[in-house]
């Protein structure tokens, strides 16, 4: 699979892509506080946009998909799983 994006918007797929690549935390491929940093300062309505539905439970994919097939549950959100600038 091929992905195609332009370089100014590598942080955010970066960070997008984290989600399914935690290892590159772990052998410090990527830098999270560094990259929520600039996330924070050169896409800040990303960053709102992210953190409001991360608030709202709206990145739980299982959770909405569980919705979607009728089964009410309530959705998870996570203050570590936020955007935040240090």
């Amino acid at each position: 699979m091929k992905l195609s994006f332009t370089e100014g918007h590598a942080p955010i797929v970066i960070f997008e892509l984290l989600q399914y690549h935690r290892e590159w935390l772990a052998d410090e491929r990527v830098d999270l506080p560094a990259l929520m940093n600039v996330i924070c300062a050169y896409y800040p309505e990303y960053a709102v946009s992210f953190n409001a539905h991360e608030q709202a439970g709206l990145n739980d994919g299982t959770g909405l998909f569980l919705r979607s097939m009728g089964i009410e549950m309530e959705l998870s959100s996570s203050v570590e799983r936020m955007i935040t600038m240090t």
